[in-house]
């Protein structure tokens, strides 16, 4: 989701409402996703492909943008919905290492990387300013065992 910096504090209280009132009725109740394979975006960004148990996340981002759409928050995000786990990541300005090689997907196809069980949900800001770990800014949190 991409929210206006104007109506972030309404966009937060909204999707926090909308949490509460969906995550006991939600009909997927597994939440472990395994991951299985590597793919990449572009050349730029390795990561381990979900292979089951998505389904979890796909419900809850539907409630999430039904929640934004009646709320007149228009869509800027992206149509589609890829649950993965990044491995690594190349900016450009390095000076050896400008793309992953395509090597590294090779003999992964079928390799099992492990399980994850989601025990929250992070709305993360992307143009704000990561921490000192680079990890993106967070901006509210929604627990899953709570519920």
């Amino acid at each position: 989701f991409r929210v206006e910096k104007e109506r972030l504090d309404e966009a937060k209280l909204i999707l926090q409402e909308a949490f509460k009132l969906h995550i006991k009725t939600m009909t997927v109740k597994a939440k472990v996703v395994t991951f299985k394979g590597l793919d990449m975006f572009d050349k730029s960004v390795l990561f381990a492909k979900s292979d089951a148990g998505i389904e979890y996340l796909q419900e809850i981002r539907n409630v999430f943008k039904k929640a934004l759409a009646d709320n007149n928050f228009t869509d800027y995000g992206y149509h589609t919905f890829n649950p993965h786990l990044t491995m690594f990541q190349v900016k450009g300005t390095r000076e050896n290492l400008k793309a992953i090689p395509t090597e590294c997907l090779q003999g992964m196809e079928n390799f099992e990387l492990g399980i994850q069980e989601i025990k929250e949900i992070q709305l993360l800001s992307i143009p704000k300013a990561k921490d000192s770990s680079g990890y993106y800014y967070c901006e509210d949190l929604y627990n899953l065992a709570e519920e």
